[in-house]
C-alpha cells in the first residue's frame, strides 16, 4: 500500500493518503475536504480575528479590536472577531471563528485560537499557543508551550476518535516558534517595516503550531494601492499590498482510508500544489492613524473552487 500526497487548495494544507485499488469508499474525500477546511483556517495566513475574554494581567494598555467576514462566490460562509492587546513587552491574540450563512447549513464550525507572549528587540517569542474548535460533532485541540530559546513542547493534542488518519511527526529541528497567531502580531507591529520593504526582495517567516511545519514568503509592495469603496468592508483608500506564499515543511497528514485510483490522485495532488504556488495570498494592510500598526484590512485567495475573499466589516480604530 503506497501513499500518495493530495494537496487542497494550497501546498500547506496537503496530505498523503494511503491507496487500494481494490477499496472505494465515498466518504475518503468527504473527510478529506473537511479536514482541508480545518488546516486552512487553523494554519494559514488569513487575517481573520476574534474577540474573546482575555486573562486579566496583564492590565493591557493597547487594545486593536476587529470583525472580519469571510466570502466565498458571493456568500459569506464565515465571521471572525479579534482582539490583539499589548502591555509592555506582552501581547495577547485571540481569534476564533464561526461558519455562517449557506456553510453552515452542512457545517457548523466555532472556534477559538489564542497565542501570548513577548516582544523583544522586536521579534515575537510566544509563550502558549491555544487551538480549540468544534466542526459539527468533530473536536479538535491542542496546546504548544514555547520555551525563550524558541523550542516549542506540546502539551496537549487531541483528535476525534473516529479520525480517519494520523499527522506525521515534525522533526525536532522544526518545532521551533514563532505559532502562526503571533506572525499577525509581528505584522501589525510592522516589524515588516513597510511601506520601505522592497517587494523584489521577499520576506521570509516560518510556523509551528504543534501539527504542522510552515514557512511563508510575502512580497510587498512599496507603492500603495487604492481599495475600492463596498459594502462588506469599513475601509477604502490606499493600502500597502502584500503577495503571500506558504509552503508546508513537516507534518503532513495521513490518511489510512484507500482511495480507487492511485494514478488519478497522484496527477490531483501534482497539479493541485502546481496551482497554488501560482496563486497565493493578496493581503492588504493599512497604517492606523497614529502609524503605530499596520491592520489587515482585506485578503484575497484565488482557489480551484473559486475566489475567497476577507473584509474588514466592522472596527472601532481610524485611519488616515
Amino acid at each position: 500500500m503506497d501513499a500518495v500526497r493530495v494537496c487542497w487548495n494550497s501546498p500547506q494544507f496537503c496530505h498523503k493518503v494511503k491507496h487500494n485499488d481494490a477499496t472505494n469508499d465515498s466518504k475518503v474525500n468527504i473527510n478529506m475536504k473537511r479536514r482541508a477546511i480545518l488546516n486552512a483556517f487553523q494554519a494559514s495566513m488569513v487575517p481573520c480575528l476574534i474577540i474573546l475574554a482575555l486573562a486579566p494581567t496583564p492590565a493591557w494598555s493597547q487594545s486593536l479590536d476587529g470583525t472580519y467576514d469571510v466570502y466565498w462566490k458571493g456568500f459569506r460562509v464565515f465571521t471572525l472577531e479579534s482582539k490583539m492587546v499589548f502591555a509592555d513587552q506582552d501581547y495577547r491574540h485571540d481569534i476564533a471563528l464561526r461558519s455562517r450563512g449557506v456553510l453552515r447549513l452542512f457545517l457548523k464550525a466555532e472556534g477559538h485560537i489564542s497565542s501570548d507572549g513577548q516582544i523583544i528587540d522586536g521579534k515575537v517569542r510566544p509563550r502558549e499557543f491555544v487551538s480549540e474548535s468544534t466542526w459539527n460533532e468533530d473536536f479538535y485541540g491542542r496546546t504548544v508551550a514555547y520555551a525563550p530559546d524558541g523550542k516549542a513542547t506540546i502539551l496537549r493534542h487531541i483528535e476525534p476518535e473516529n479520525s480517519d488518519g494520523y499527522w506525521e511527526p515534525v522533526p525536532e529541528e522544526l518545532r521551533v516558534a514563532p505559532d502562526p497567531l503571533s506572525l499577525f502580531v509581528s505584522a501589525v507591529q510592522n516589524h515588516w517595516q513597510l511601506p520601505t520593504a522592497s517587494d523584489e526582495t521577499p520576506i521570509t517567516f516560518t510556523s509551528f503550531d504543534g501539527p504542522r511545519a510552515m514557512v511563508y514568503h510575502a512580497h510587498c509592495l512599496q507603492q500603495p494601492e487604492h481599495l475600492d469603496r463596498t459594502k462588506r468592508s469599513t475601509y477604502s483608500g490606499p493600502a500597502i499590498r502584500c503577495n503571500i506564499t506558504g509552503e508546508q515543511k513537516a507534518g503532513f497528514w495521513v490518511s489510512t482510508k484507500d482511495d480507487q485510483d492511485k494514478h488519478r490522485a497522484e496527477e490531483e495532488a501534482e497539479e493541485a500544489e502546481e496551482e497554488a504556488r501560482e496563486r497565493g495570498v493578496k493581503l492588504w494592510l493599512v497604517p492606523t492613524k497614529d502609524g503605530q500598526f499596520m491592520v489587515p484590512v482585506r485578503m484575497e485567495l484565488n482557489s480551484s473552487r473559486g475566489k475567497v475573499k476577507v473584509y474588514l466589516s466592522e472596527t472601532k480604530l481610524q485611519f488616515n
